[in-house]
């Protein structure tokens, strides 16, 4: 099923490619420290000034913001890096979202309709994505912690505990692929084989659990899908897709006796 899911998302990105170019986001530092940013497993960096990415198509992403911290020299990722921000930020259509880090390290979210002959000071930056050596998917030899380090534990992306969640473009393929199946016995095992290879926000773990119509189905995935699950922190978000007080309840003694 994962190679269908990479098949499918792979054509919806060139569809976004062709058919979306009317949305912009900027992420900046306001104190000019070097920054960082994923955004729906895509990796940007910026030394100085705005990492600009167009064309995003209009809709949640996931999007991560890392700064440097002060002191700290070199470029690899993990102990050099602090994250600032993490969310799943709805991108408009016709808008220019902005995202600035200040100087005590809070972001301030804005966004601004784009018109025509829309243009601002983002213009002659220029977005790129970084796969050099400069820490980003550093194999582990020690210096610093890269993005995909996990040898030299230092922080690097994919350590435990700090695993990337399934993308939108992915998430909303396999949503659909759930509705397909009329049947809600298939619909667990499907939703079953995809999910173990895979990681969630608490929020895509209640989109999932909606999929389902009986009580017993819903709880069964929530507690399936914990383990899977990166801020099990917010996992409470889930009481309001139960009907009955028990099943709530039931949820919480599962997470509560957790191993």
């Amino acid at each position: 099923m994962k190679p269908v899911f990479t098949c499918l998302a792979f054509i919806i990105s060139l569809s976004a490619m062709a058919g979306f170019d009317d949305t912009r986001l900027t992420i900046s530092s306001g104190n000019g420290v070097a920054i960082r940013v994923m955004v729906d497993g895509n990796r940007y960096s910026r030394n100085n000034g705005a990492v600009v990415i167009r064309n995003l198509p209009a809709g949640y992403h996931m999007v991560k913001v890392f700064q440097k911290r002060p002191g700290r020299a070199g470029t690899g990722f993990g102990r050099s890096y602090q994250q600032v921000y993490s969310a799943q930020l709805y991108i408009k259509q016709q808008f220019h979202t902005d995202i600035t880090i200040n100087r005590f390290g809070k972001p301030l979210v804005d966004e601004q309709m784009m018109g025509p002959g829309y243009a601002d000071e983002d213009d002659e930056d220029e977005d790129w994505v970084n796969n050099g050596n400069g820490g980003w998917n550093n194999g582990g030899n020690g210096n610093g912690g890269g993005w995909n380090n996990g040898n030299n534990g230092g922080g690097g992306w994919n350590n435990a505990g700090n695993v990337q969640t399934m993308d939108v473009r992915l998430f909303e393929q396999f949503k659909q692929t759930l509705r397909n199946e009329m049947m809600e016995n298939s619909r667990l095992v499907v939703a079953k084989q995809t999910i173990a290879v895979n990681a969630f926000t608490s929020a895509q773990v209640k989109e999932i659990v909606n999929l389902f119509s009986f009580e017993s189905n819903k709880l069964e995935m929530a507690k399936y899908m914990y383990k899977y699950t990166v801020d099990k922190g917010s996992y409470f978000i889930l009481n309001d897709a139960f009907s009955f007080s028990s099943s709530k309840e039931d949820l919480a003694n599962y997470i509560r006796n957790y191993r």
